[in-house]
């Protein structure tokens, strides 16, 4: 009799046992589920916010390259150049001093001849210059104008060399040549003793030409055949240049 009692109290045992670990085991199946709802959340909320920020990048990528173009394409209609030199002189006129260097560096004023990567002089305004014991004979080129279109002659490019002599003291000695104009291209300059580097001379800046005819201000807006004209002009400061349409 107690052996069967005992034998059921086992059996209830085992029974609560079992009953109580199936409660268990069915209570932590509704957590993993909610925990694997959360975790799907949460990977789709950050796929989101990465898609967003995504979105967000490209668009101000778009903006900036929209910028750029913009500034390219401003640039490009403009064609400003901006330059800065280490003095700032008083004059443009190319004859006096030193001021013929900058007025070449500025594309406004042109020699006869321009000095090459080789140090020769090159043609320019002139094409050549032939010497015959004291004699050069200059050759002009053809369709050379002055900015306001009109033509550079023999005549004046001996007006213009007077000029430098009288006005530069470095180059005086030029006035003691004899300069005749053969025609209206061909200058004949007769230096007395033979003197073999009076190309190289007529490519200095200082040697630029100048319409004297039509220049009424020397020292701020000289008349010349370079590639720019003077847009503005202030001594010892800034310098504005224009395209040169002739």
């Amino acid at each position: 009799m107690k052996k069967r009692l005992v034998t059921s109290v086992i059996a209830v045992a085992m029974s609560l046992v079992m009953a109580a670990c199936g409660a268990a085991g069915s209570g932590t199946a509704t957590p993993a589920a909610d925990s694997g709802a959360k975790a799907e959340e949460t990977v789709t909320t950050e796929k989101a916010a990465t898609e967003e920020k995504t979105e967000a990048e490209e668009k101000a990528a778009e903006a900036e390259t929209a910028e750029s173009t913009e500034a390219v394409t401003e640039t490009k209609t403009d064609k400003i150049l901006h330059a800065a030199a280490s003095f700032a002189y008083p004059s443009l006129d190319v004859h006096k001093e030193y001021y013929g260097w900058y007025t070449s560096i500025y594309g406004i004023s042109e020699a006869l001849f321009r000095m090459d990567e080789n140090m020769n002089a090159a043609p320019c305004l002139a094409k050549d210059a032939v010497a015959d014991g004291s004699k050069w004979t200059v050759t002009l080129k053809d369709g050379v104008a002055f900015s306001n279109g009109d033509p550079l002659t023999a005549d004046m490019v001996i007006k213009n060399l007077q000029r430098l002599a009288a006005e530069n003291s470095r180059f005086a000695y030029i006035g003691e040549f004899t300069m005749t104009a053969q025609d209206d291209k061909t200058i004949v300059i007769d230096t007395g003793d033979i003197y073999p580097t009076l190309k190289n001379d007529l490519a200095s800046p200082e040697f630029g030409m100048i319409d004297l005819d039509a220049t009424t201000d020397f020292d701020n807006a000289p008349v010349c055949t370079g590639p720019f004209i003077i847009k503005e002009f202030v001594p010892e400061g800034d310098v504005t240049v224009a395209k040169n349409e002739n």
